[in-house]
């Protein structure tokens, strides 16, 4: 439970929970003009969470058939396609670092990664090919640098 009286939250990581009471956000959002430029987050989590729905334009999955339409394989917002990915195309929510940990140890089978789809796509940000898993595991950070470009620190300081 939060110790702080005025919130008394039941928290599964209580210490995560408690940076949100801080009066100091060092987490920024990169956008100038976004109350969260000088709010702030407590968590780099939250920020880049937030970060990703300042990305302007749309994601087409490259991995659905194409026998149906654009607009059907057309998400709007990073995370709704990313979802997308783990429950039509079998992506695991392991990062590589954990998913190895797990191998290691014997929880989970490296023969279980190829479970899911493994057609290549292209990412439509930065050209690169990538099975499904890892254009999963790339999305987020190449979203992330195409809105840091977008809003270079010349423009936010502007």
């Amino acid at each position: 439970m939060c110790p702080i009286p005025e919130c008394g939250r039941v928290m599964r990581d209580l210490a995560a929970h408690l940076l949100t009471h801080q009066a100091e956000r060092p987490e920024k959002c990169p956008l100038k003009t976004c109350e969260y430029y000088m709010k702030g987050f407590a968590r780099t989590h939250d920020k880049v969470r937030h970060t990703l729905t300042h990305f302007k334009g749309s994601f087409v999955c490259n991995f659905c058939s194409t026998s149906g339409t654009v607009t059907d394989r057309t998400f709007q917002r990073c995370d709704i396609f990313l979802r997308h990915l783990v429950s039509v195309h079998g992506v695991e929510q392991v990062t590589p670092v954990r998913r190895e940990e797990l191998c290691r140890t014997g929880v989970m089978k490296q023969s279980q990664r190829s479970l899911g789809d493994q057609s290549v796509a292209t990412c439509t940000l930065c050209s690169e090919p990538f099975d499904v898993q890892g254009f999963y595991e790339h999305l987020r950070g190449c979203v992330l640098r195409q809105v840091t470009r977008t809003y270079s620190p010349h423009q936010r300081d502007a």
